[in-house]
């Protein structure tokens, strides 16, 4: 059985991601001042937002982040 090289920088890649985002949000949620963030992950926005604001058709929904 031949090993993938690319078997191992997947691997890596996952945890480098991982720890990567643990590090923003980490740092996020300590920091005091206000951000704009663009994001899909809906558990990293729940884990540094207080607000959040929508935008979608030119229309803004507000809503309550914890």
């Amino acid at each position: 059985m031949s090993h993938c090289p690319l078997t191992d920088f997947a691997y890596l890649s996952v945890i480098f991601r991982n720890s990567y985002v643990k590090y923003v949000k980490d740092y996020l949620q300590e920091y005091k001042g206000a951000l704009v963030v663009v994001s899909h992950d809906r558990y990293f926005l729940d884990k540094i937002c207080s607000k959040m604001w929508e935008v979608a058709n030119l229309h803004v929904t507000a809503y309550k982040g914890n």
